[in-house]
């Protein structure tokens, strides 16, 4: 009954509109000045409600109840992966000199692509979105901030940090060769960027890449898509591509490495990664949720049995999202040590972790640790789902990275109900021939300081929308320097 509800519903909505016109085939039709509507879906276990447009906008409405005001997120899909590589950091630039019309918008550059933000009141919905189409139609660049984000950038490409050399380290281990296209631009690159140029691209880019709207927060779904369809009906028309001959990187096999580096005397730090699974295999991934809790519980276990002060342990899950073969999950310590020691420590802890890695992935989780951790992931899980922001983000990343609209609302169900056996196959990747990598950084004096196995000493990374720099990640403090994550999705 539920079921024939959804569909009655689907279709009245539809018909509100006008008949649903299938989109020809390679040329979306904008059906004269405002694009008509391709399709309806109610994805009710997400409780999103989605439209699809001629001209190749897709829209997504939640409701959520105890919200002020009304969030709109958009995504241009896949902008950093559209930069040449003499431009890499474009994207970055753009983000931070885009102006539009009411001043109500904000920009930023992720992984996953330009993101613009704005909040408003439910009664301003249509004119939010109308100074995004004005955005899209003609976006316009702030000179003044174009130089000052550029100039930041340059500045910050020379500079050097403890995390950053780690993210260079364990680039050029798992992606050796991938540096133009997952590394930090240089300061050269950077500064030869222009204005002019950066003006030609934003255009470019608001032209072709492919545009998700999320509508989330005080609204009447009903209401909110029908208005979305009339204004973003006017946007340019586009044929969506996910860019999936540019997405190709693959994790090598791993290896070790020591780095002399940016850390205060009486400090190690030791980064392992290994790796995990596509976001597009969202089921497997989340089994990669409670491995990583599971890794965690392994560090503090070799550092206790190091006998050492830990400042910092975190296990970070960062599954493949842009680069689905380059899935990773990353752990990383922090600890203190007499100076003198640092070097035999550091390698001490890098043997203990890769050894009780090997051994939990040969005999698998015991059930005390993988009942604690998954009532760890369950707990996130629920509060992540109750968050707007994770809608507003989540949504409009979803095609893009694979991922079924339903399946967002999913998360506490399916985590509760994976098997010792689905968590034991993501562990066992960890005890597989080349599988483990690890960069272990200890103090040193600056003549020390620089290129480190393979990889840059400013780290590398997915992306970022300004940071240390514009692919520096930032996330997790102390990460390893790996890829930051973008669109967490529980």
């Amino acid at each position: 009954m539920r079921a024939r509800w959804v569909r009655l519903m689907a279709v009245a909505l539809a018909a509100s509109w006008g008949a649903l016109v299938p989109r020809a085939a390679g040329a979306p039709d904008v059906g004269g000045d405002a694009a008509s509507v391709v399709a309806l879906s109610v994805h009710r276990r997400a409780g999103v409600t989605s439209l699809e447009l001629s001209n190749g906008v897709h829209v997504h409405a939640r409701a959520m109840v105890g919200q002020p005001d009304v969030l709109i997120s958009v995504l241009l899909a896949g902008t950093e992966l559209r930069e040449l590589p003499s431009e890499r950091g474009m994207t970055g630039l753009i983000a931070a000199s885009l102006q539009e019309p009411s001043g109500s918008w904000t920009a930023r550059a992720t992984p996953e692509g330009l993101v613009l933000r704005a909040r408003c009141e439910p009664a301003d919905l249509a004119s939010t979105l109308r100074a995004l189409v004005a955005t899209l139609d003609r976006p316009e660049l702030d000179a003044v901030r174009f130089e000052l984000a550029r100039a930041e950038r340059v500045a910050l490409a020379g500079q050097s940090s403890a995390q950053r050399q780690v993210a260079g380290a364990m680039l050029g281990l798992i992606a050796p060769g991938a540096e133009g296209a997952l590394g930090p631009p240089t300061a050269e690159a950077l500064a030869a960027l222009t204005v002019e140029r950066a003006r030609v691209v934003a255009g470019d880019l608001a032209g072709v890449s492919a545009v998700d709207v999320a509508i989330v927060g005080q609204i009447q779904v009903q209401d909110a898509l029908r208005e979305a369809r009339a204004v973003l009906g006017a946007v340019r028309a586009r044929v969506r591509d996910r860019l999936d001959e540019r997405r190709g990187i693959e994790r090598e096999p791993g290896k070790d490495v020591e780095v002399v580096g940016r850390l205060p005397a009486g400090q190690v730090m030791v980064s392992v990664s290994v790796p995990a699974a596509s976001l597009a295999a969202l089921r497997q991934s989340r089994a990669g949720l409670i491995a990583a809790v599971l890794m965690e519980g392994e560090l503090r276990a070799s550092a206790r049995q190091a006998g050492v002060d830990t400042m910092l342990v975190v296990a970070s899950p960062l599954p493949g999202r842009v680069y689905p073969k380059l899935g990773l999950c990353v752990g990383t310590m922090l600890v203190r040590v007499e100076p003198e020691l640092a070097q035999q420590t550091g390698r001490k802890l890098a043997a203990s972790v890769r050894e009780r890695l090997t051994q939990v992935a040969a005999r698998g989780p015991e059930a005390e640790a993988l009942k604690a951790a998954r009532a760890r992931v369950v707990r996130e899980a629920h509060q992540r789902l109750g968050e707007r922001e994770y809608w507003g983000g989540a949504l409009p990343a979803a095609w893009f990275l694979g991922v079924h609209i339903d399946e967002l609302g999913e998360a506490p169900e399916v985590l509760a109900t994976l098997s010792i056996d689905e968590v034991a196959h993501e562990v066992s990747a960890w005890g597989r021939p080349g599988a483990v990598t690890t960069v272990v950084l200890w103090p040193g004096p600056a003549a020390a300081r620089g290129r480190v196995g393979g990889g840059g000493a400013a780290g590398g990374g997915e992306g970022d929308d300004g940071g240390e720099s514009d692919r520096v990640p930032t996330a997790e403090p102390g990460a390893g320097g790996v890829p930051r994550p973008g669109v967490s999705i529980p």
